[in-house]
């Protein structure tokens, strides 16, 4: 899902902490106008990656929509409770488990690479 949203890059994805430094990812793929609805509904937390992570509670899966914004912080936004954790769109690719550090590099490098499909610099 390519998309360009106020000059800043977004990957939706699951992220879930299942350990002390063991967190599962994988892709999702959603409609523009969910998206939308996720941008304003949503609970926003912006900060750093590694912050935001460190707070999760363990085997918890929130869905949530990430973006680095343009000043290189990083946001993640809730789901709204009625979309279900978009349990109606299909993950995309093979999840991938790993350390915090890991699962970061792996956030930001997929951001820049979006980034770079939009023409957008990060």
């Amino acid at each position: 899902m390519r998309e360009k949203l106020a000059e800043a890059s977004y990957v939706t994805v699951r992220v879930m902490r299942c350990g002390r430094d063991d967190y599962s990812y994988q892709r999702m793929a959603i409609p523009q106008k969910v998206f939308e609805r996720i941008l304003n509904d949503g609970d926003k937390n912006t900060g750093s990656l590694e912050d935001m992570m460190a707070e999760m509670l363990p085997f918890v899966s929130p869905v949530q929509l990430f973006i680095q914004e343009p000043d290189g912080r990083f946001s993640f936004y809730t789901i709204p409770e009625d979309l279900n954790e978009l349990s109606d769109y299909p993950p995309q690719g093979r999840p991938l488990q790993g350390t915090i550090a890991h699962i970061t590099e792996t956030l930001e490098h997929e951001a820049r690479d979006e980034a770079a499909d939009e023409g957008l610099e990060l």
